[in-house]
């Protein structure tokens, strides 16, 4: 009796051709779709730093995307691979049983060492937009398993104070208030655009010294507007 082999192909199938079938796929940057809903908001000095690293150092991780070249994970990597002029990306199929690991061979211990840093400082300068973040929220969307803390993604609206109504006070009592009394100083981030605004605000009615200074009794503000006060140390401590 003839041994049965174990690597026969596919009735109707040639081994190369299952082999070809399981093969990684090359095609066009271009051909994928950022994802319509993206939590995460890249600004230029994050596209920037990617695009800088993949310039440096070359490509070093994956991106995720769905059966429709839709990308679920990594948009701003794709964005930023087009500016460095990477216009090729290679698919590989998973079905999320195993992970997926890029080796890059014959790099110097500088090089391995940049890729590291890029990739989680590149990480660090990209927000959450918190538009998106409530839409899913309002869809009902459990947030428990990201430990977000809602009231400083702004996506907790009973424990936000009223901003409009601590602003009012504070004009109503600024000519009683001491003038000699301390200012905190205050780091602004997140989304740059809102945060102009309020600091326009609290600028016009005199609640706010230079860019970071912010009187007293409109800290509430601050809080709101989730900061980092500093003491005179300038040693950063996060608000509760």
């Amino acid at each position: 009796m003839a041994k049965k082999t174990t690597d026969a192909a596919p009735r109707g199938k040639t081994l190369a051709q299952v082999f070809a079938a399981e093969a990684d796929t090359v095609q066009n940057l271009g051909d994928l779709v950022p994802d319509p809903k993206n939590a995460r908001k890249h600004n230029p000095k994050n596209i920037g730093m990617i695009s800088d690293s993949l310039r440096a150092v070359g490509a070093g991780r994956s991106i995720l995307i769905d059966e429709h070249n839709e990308i679920i994970a990594g948009n701003g990597v794709v964005e930023a691979a087009a500016e460095a002029g990477i216009l090729r990306v290679r698919v590989v199929e998973a079905d999320g049983n195993e992970l997926i690991a890029v080796r890059r061979r014959n790099l110097t211990d500088e090089q391995k060492r940049k890729l590291a840093i890029y990739d989680n400082r590149t990480a660090e300068l990209a927000e959450w937009d918190t538009d998106v973040l409530r839409e899913f929220q309002a869809q009902g969307m459990d947030f428990a398993p990201f430990e977000f803390d809602l009231v400083r993604e702004g996506l907790d609206e009973h424990t936000r104070p009223d901003v409009s109504s601590v602003l009012d006070t504070f004009t109503q009592q600024r000519g009683q208030t001491d003038k000699n009394e301390q200012w905190f100083y205050v780091e602004f981030y997140g989304d740059a655009e809102r945060f102009a605004s309020l600091q326009a605000r609290l600028r016009a009615i005199g609640a706010l010294k230079g860019e970071h200074e912010v009187f007293p009794e409109v800290f509430a503000t601050a809080i709101e507007a989730t900061c980092v006060p500093k003491d005179q140390d300038d040693d950063a401590a996060e608000l509760p």
